[in-house]
C-alpha cells in the first residue's frame, strides 16, 4: 500500500503526544545515522523551540543545566553527565543540554 504524503501528515496530526516524541526521537536516531532525508529543518525547529524555552525559563534554572526535548524540560541539574544518561534511558537520541546563565555577565577586556 502507498500512502501519500498528505495521509501520512494526517495521520500524525492525530497522535498524542507520546507517540509524536516517539516519532521525533526515531527521526534524530535516522538522522544520527546519516539517514537525514530532510530531518535537519525538524532539529533546527526543536533547537528553536529549546532556545525559546530557555529564554522563557532561564530565571528559574540559573546556573543549572538543563535537558529539553524540543520545549519540554526533561530534567535539571548541576551534573551535565547525569541529565546526558538521563536522555540516553529515555531514548533521545540528540539530547540537548545547556548551562543556564540567567544574568549575562559583560565581557570585560583590558591591561
Amino acid at each position: 500500500m502507498t500512502q501519500t504524503a498528505e495521509r501520512i501528515f494526517n495521520d500524525i496530526r492525530v497522535l498524542s503526544r507520546a507517540e509524536r516524541d516517539k516519532l521525533d526521537r526515531l527521526l534524530e536516531t535516522e538522522s544520527a545515522n546519516g539517514n537525514s532525508n530532510g530531518v535537519r529543518e525538524h532539529r533546527n525547529e526543536r533547537w528553536e523551540r529549546s532556545q525559546m524555552w530557555i529564554n522563557a525559563n532561564k530565571h528559574k534554572y540559573d546556573g543549572q543545566f538543563v535537558l529539553l526535548d524540543g520545549d519540554e524540560l526533561v530534567g535539571h541539574g548541576s551534573d551535565a553527565k547525569e541529565l546526558y544518561k538521563l536522555a540516553r534511558d529515555r531514548g533521545i537520541a540528540i539530547p540537548y543540554v545547556e548551562k543556564i546563565r540567567a544574568i549575562e555577565e559583560p565581557y570585560f577586556g583590558g591591561w
